[in-house]
């Protein structure tokens, strides 16, 4: 990652691309729409949303069944999610990519959402080449950006593990800065993927005696991560490799 931190495999290429062909097929056979259920006008939905990649689009997308109506309902919170992760302070150059041409022109486009952002402007410092400067940030509803990142987590899930059932449970997002010391933490215990290079990493654990206990790491543009616990309503929370820094727990997270 541009900000110091490490993250590519590049030895598991032909793992990705051997796993992707046997959960393409299994997705084939699934013929109803991975949120509401229905079976009617299915389109497919894009996980992560197709709009933060930049072209060429990655050959390997995910994507899984979703009906025309939900797939339509998406779209707002599919481009306040690309703003908000484009917007980081500490992004890749994709993310930067991102920035200049899709989230901008979002907000040139939208004069409503162009003034939500603008209420939401403020300078937070950072460190660059040795000396503190200050660059513009953006604080964006929490509950938003939580429906996307907690419809991923059903979307993932039903490609990886279409036999479990997550409909069901309840989910729990954080927002954390990805350190080095995080990130050396998520190879040694998690499985790990990516789409686009560094557009978008993850890492999933699920527990081995209830894959409906688990937890997800999510870092977009080299930049911002998130962690989206999931388990059975009524149960304990699900652990974690250890404790970590850096973890939000406010009502609004914090981009460019």
């Amino acid at each position: 990652m541009e900000s110091g931190v490490s993250a590519k495999r590049d030895d598991l290429s032909g793992d990705f691309e051997r796993d992707d062909r046997q959960h393409r097929h299994a997705m084939k056979r699934i013929r109803k729409c991975y949120l509401c259920g229905s079976t009617e006008n299915l389109t497919r939905d894009h996980i992560p949303p197709l709009c933060m990649f930049r072209p060429p689009l990655p050959a390997n997308l995910i994507t899984v069944p979703c009906c025309h109506l939900c797939n339509q309902s998406l779209k707002l919170d599919d481009e306040a999610l690309m703003i908000f992760a484009s917007g980081h302070h500490a992004v890749s150059k994709d993310g930067m990519w991102i920035w200049k041409n899709k989230a901008l022109s979002s907000l040139c486009r939208s004069p409503k959402l162009r003034a939500n952002v603008r209420k939401a402007l403020f300078e937070v410092p950072v460190l660059e080449n040795q000396k503190i400067t200050t660059r513009s940030a953006v604080t964006l509803a929490v509950s938003r950006v939580e429906r996307v990142l907690i419809r991923m987590t059903k979307g993932l899930m039903l490609h990886f593990y279409p036999d479990v059932s997550y409909l069901d449970l309840t989910y729990e997002v954080e927002m954390v800065l990805p350190t080095q010391e995080i990130v050396d933490g998520l190879y040694q215990t998690f499985c790990y993927d990516e789409r686009g290079g560094g557009t978008f990493r993850f890492w999933r654990g699920l527990a081995a005696e209830d894959r409906r206990e688990g937890v997800w790491v999510y870092v977009f543009f080299d930049g911002m991560a998130f962690y989206v616990r999931h388990e059975p309503k009524g149960g304990e929370p699900a652990a974690l490799f250890g404790a970590h820094s850096g973890v939000s727990s406010r009502g609004s997270c914090v981009g460019r």
